[in-house]
C-alpha cells in the first residue's frame, strides 16, 4: 500500500502544541492507513481526538487479519507545510486532527518557492524529515518511493527550446535526492526504491494538460511529440554515475531551437 504524505513542521518551533499538532497532523494523514497494517489500530492521536464514536474499532478477528499484513510502506512525497494547534470543534477528518496548515511560519517565512502547482512548496529537507518519521514509527519498516517530483512555474507557455531547459525541476530533484542520500546514510533510513514522478508529462487530474511534471516534454498538439528535458539528462547520469552535481548537455533543446529558428525564417521570407 502507498500513501501520500506531506511533511508537517511545527508553525512556532517552540511551542509543545505546535510540535505535537505537527506529529497529530503526520498521525492523520498517513498514519490513518498505516498504523492499521502494522499495530493492528488506529493511531493514538485519533483515538484521543475522536470520542464520539465516529471512529471504529477493530475486531480481535480483524486485528489478526490486518496487524502485519504489508511488506513494506509506500510513499509519495512532494511538499510539507507548517502547522499550528487550533482549538476547534471536531467534526470531520479536517476539524478532527486541530491544526491548520501554512506555508508560513511564526515569523512570516515561507517555506519554499512555489511551484506551478499552487499547493506544492520546494522544501527538500522535508523528504528527508517524513523519511525519518515513518522510520521511527514503523520500526524502520522498508520504504518503496514511487512519487517525488514537481510542476515548473509557467512551462507550459514557453517556447518548446526554453522549455526543455527546466532548471527549476532539475534543482529539485537534486535537492530532494540529496535529502534523500543523507536519511539513509546518516539518519539508516531504509529506504528500497526511489521513482520520480514522472516520466512524461500526462493528464494532472483538475489541471488537466496545463500543469507538467514530466522528465519528458509532450507537444500535444503535434503527434504527441517527446522531447527530453534537462531534468532527464541530469537524472539518468545521476543514476549511472550518482554525481549529484553532473553537467548537462542538451542537444533536444538545441534542436528545438533551430527548428522555432528556421520556421521564423519561413514566415519572414512569407512576409
Amino acid at each position: 500500500m502507498t500513501n501520500n504524505n506531506d511533511f508537517a513542521l511545527p508553525w512556532n518551533a517552540s511551542n509543545p502544541e505546535d510540535v505535537a499538532a505537527a506529529n497529530r497532523q503526520l498521525a492523520f494523514q498517513f498514519g490513518w492507513f498505516v498504523d492499521p497494517i502494522v499495530f493492528g489500530k488506529y493511531p493514538d492521536e485519533m483515538t484521543e481526538s475522536i470520542k464520539d464514536g465516529r471512529l471504529p474499532t477493530f475486531t480481535p478477528e480483524e486485528v489478526a487479519m490486518v496487524k502485519g499484513s504489508y511488506d513494506f510502506i509506500g510513499l509519495n512525497h512532494y511538499t510539507s507545510s507548517f502547522v499550528k494547534a487550533v482549538n476547534n470543534t471536531g467534526v470531520d477528518w479536517d476539524t478532527d486532527r486541530h491544526t491548520e496548515m501554512t506555508k508560513y511560519d511564526v515569523n512570516g517565512k515561507l517555506i519554499g518557492p512555489v511551484a506551478e502547482s499552487k499547493w506544492l512548496n520546494v522544501y527538500p529537507q522535508g523528504l528527508r524529515g517524513v523519511l525519518n518519521w515513518i522510520k521511527d514509527r514503523y520500526n524502520n519498516s522498508a520504504i518503496y518511493m514511487f512519487e517525488n517530483g514537481v510542476s515548473v512555474p509557467g512551462e507550459s507557455d514557453l517556447p518548446l527550446a526554453d522549455a526543455l531547459h527546466d532548471n527549476f525541476r532539475l534543482n529539485f530533484y537534486r535537492d530532494y535526492i540529496s535529502n534523500l542520500i543523507l536519511a539513509m546514510t546518516e539518519d539508516g533510513v531504509n529506504v528500497k526504491s526511489y521513482f520520480a514522478w514522472s516520466l512524461m508529462d500526462n493528464f494532472e487530474w483538475g489541471d488537466g494538460y496545463k500543469t507538467r511534471f514530466g522528465l519528458t516534454y509532450i507537444v500535444y498538439s503535434y503527434y504527441q511529440e517527446r522531447n527530453i528535458k534537462d531534468s532527464m539528462i541530469w537524472y539518468t547520469q545521476f543514476t549511472r554515475s550518482g554525481d549529484l552535481h553532473n553537467t548537462v548537455v542538451n542537444p533536444h533543446a538545441l534542436r528545438a531551437e533551430l527548428r522555432a529558428q528556421k520556421k521564423e525564417k519561413e514566415f519572414l521570407s512569407i512576409e
